[in-house]
């Protein structure tokens, strides 16, 4: 046997090399034309084991072989798996780059799986990198372990090519995902000038919808402990960022979830020509979260519907659409839940940030501007609520209705059957001289179950950019007894999270037994009679103390005021109508004015 080293002007050259018996090393000067990055050192390597395939990059079958010495020309390299070496150079974005890349992709998925055998104990890579150019491809599928590396947002795009019938530029292999990883990358979708939504193709960006991928052992599937960093996202007709988890009303799909995802300095461009008044899900947004996700992180993103141009040097930014989406899928019955916004942007929507039915979710330290309404934190009816939606921190310029001209119309932040807590947060509006900007406000008064806020700060107080409207919540108790028989009675008053009420009592005298909150004990809570007298008793959890004069009971009379605190730290068990009930806290009345 004798060795051989060999050279070969491109990989075309390389193929068509006569190999026989001898151990070959062959330096190929590129994969094209000369220079062009893709060539490399190749080995010949024989026996395979039958693993390998001829995939244009680092495997490369010769085309005529020896019988009984077959064998493939394997690149050797270290580092990065470049897409170079599958013949994809940025240089002409009309060529479809779709087969490299995905190539590429598929070597990277492979080679950092377990495979003991050759070929794939040579040459593990778990990095797919894309040099400055401007690519265009159909669709790309990313795979699990898998880094998709760009050398720089402003220089390295991918995009639709025109022959593209995908619904998203980007999506994820069925099952579980793992460290999957996105950098350094410009993805631009087909939003040209002019373009109609009704008979243009409307492509999405980057989807990540979590599906099962048929195999019957594993049962779980979505997006796993994986980043997104230093990234654009622009010009896309459908969702710019997609993550889709389950929950639909006919499978719960517990098991179908993305989870501990990190997004940083990325740029989300929605540019929808769609309307808000259309159903949800007909809204194309920049970025959409729905269904099973959790564990979500965005640190300095910028997520915006607009602005596009119409004509060279004519910007037209758009205050369609919804820049974020978060709630259940259409019908669905799981929402996401902890998700935080920190010193991110929100510019040019409708809506920046809309939360439907989700929990767990942290405004904190961002920019809003431009927009008809900053945030709206909605549940679906009192048994279906936004739970722990926390806005903090936060910065809101010309954020409520600043293109708008109907009259007292504005809403910074709009809250309805939802928790919200809204603290620390600075607003600023100076071109609203005259109008009424509602910080804080409910389209129906009668579906607020909890706004709370405090040391929020106002720019120009003479457009009353303070006020609020749901803080103070008025619940019905008309229908409470009226008996004095408080052996059987058990008359009790939920005021979920809010801390200001109105307590309707209708025209007769109402009893109090019980307050139940979601207040934690050092929190106050203010209650006033409105329409008639209500009557307090130390029955169950309340205490009155020297204001009721020792006889456990008091009267807060119609337009009156009571203030009480809650107290933690005590166990006591009483007889109700239902049977005995233990008790831990009680509600201690402060003051009556």
């Amino acid at each position: 046997m004798s060795y051989l080293n060999i050279t070969v002007g491109n990989i075309a050259e390389l193929k068509n090399y006569p190999v026989g018996t001898d151990e070959i090393t062959a330096f190929v000067q590129a994969y094209t034309n000369r220079g062009d990055g893709g060539g490399g050192t190749f080995i010949f390597k024989r026996p395979l084991s039958g693993i390998a395939t001829d995939d244009g990059g680092i495997f490369i079958a010769p085309t005529t072989q020896t019988s009984g010495h077959e064998g493939m020309w394997i690149r050797q390299f270290t580092g990065f798996i470049d897409v170079r070496f599958y013949g994809v150079m940025g240089e002409n974005p009309s060529v479809d780059a779709t087969d490299g890349f995905q190539a590429a992709i598929n070597y990277a998925a492979k080679s950092t799986a377990n495979y003991p055998a050759n070929p794939f104990i040579y040459n593990k890579s778990n990095v797919v990198f894309v040099p400055n150019g401007e690519y265009k491809v159909k669709q790309l599928t990313l795979k699990t372990g898998v880094t998709l590396m760009g050398s720089s947002s402003e220089h390295t795009k991918i995009g639709v090519h025109p022959d593209s019938t995908a619904d998203y530029l980007i999506q994820m292999a069925p099952g579980v995902n793992r460290s999957v990883n996105i950098s350094g990358i410009w993805f631009v979708g087909n939003r040209v000038a002019n373009f109609n939504p009704l008979t243009g193709k409307l492509i999405g960006g980057l989807n990540f919808t979590a599906q099962l991928d048929g195999n019957p052992d594993k049962v779980s599937g979505g997006l796993w402990e994986s980043s997104i960093k230093n990234v654009l996202i622009t010009n896309f007709t459908r969702h710019s960022l997609l993550f889709g988890g389950g929950g639909d009303e006919i499978d719960y799909q517990y098991n179908l979830m993305n989870q501990f995802i990190t997004l940083e300095n990325v740029f989300i461009e929605g540019v929808s020509d769609l309307k808000p008044d259309f159903p949800t899900f007909d809204i194309p947004n920049s970025l959409q979260i729905i269904g099973q996700n959790a564990q979500f992180s965005f640190t300095n993103c910028r997520v915006d519907s607009g602005p596009y141009k119409v004509a060279a040097g004519v910007p037209n930014y758009t205050i369609n659409g919804i820049n974020v989406y978060i709630g259940p899928l259409q019908n669905g019955i799981v929402s996401p839940c902890i998700i935080t916004f920190n010193t991110c942007t929100f510019q040019f929507g409708e809506h920046a940030i809309f939360i439907q039915d989700s929990s767990n979710i942290k405004i904190d330290g961002c920019w809003f501007e431009n927009l008809n309404r900053a945030i709206v934190a909605k549940g679906s009816s009192i048994d279906k609520t936004a739970k722990a939606i926390n806005i903090l921190n936060n910065y809101f310029l010309y954020s409520a209705t600043p293109y708008k001209t109907v009259p007292n119309s504005g809403r910074v932040i709009l809250a309805e059957f939802a928790h919200v807590n809204v603290h620390n947060n600075q607003v600023m509006d100076p071109r609203n001289n005259s109008g009424h900007t509602y910080f804080v406000s409910v389209e129906n008064i009668n579906n607020t179950i909890g706004i709370n806020g405090s040391g929020n700060y106002f720019n120009n107080a003479p457009t009353n950019l303070g006020d609020t409207q749901g803080i103070k919540r008025n619940i019905d108790i008309s229908n409470l007894t009226t008996t004095e028989n408080l052996v059987t009675s058990k008359n009790d008053i939920n005021l979920i999270s809010s801390r200001m009420v109105i307590l309707a009592t209708g025209t007769s005298l109402k009893i109090v037994n019980e307050i139940k909150s979601n207040a934690v004990g050092g929190e106050f809570i203010i209650i006033q009679a409105v329409g008639g007298n209500i009557k307090f008793t130390e029955l169950y959890n309340i205490r009155l103390g020297l204001l009721a004069g020792g006889t456990g009971q008091i009267t807060l009379n119609n337009g009156r005021f009571a203030l009480f605190a809650k107290i933690d730290g005590f166990y006591y068990s009483k007889s109700t109508p239902n049977g005995p009930k233990d008790f831990f806290d009680i509600y201690q009345l402060i003051n009556i004015n």
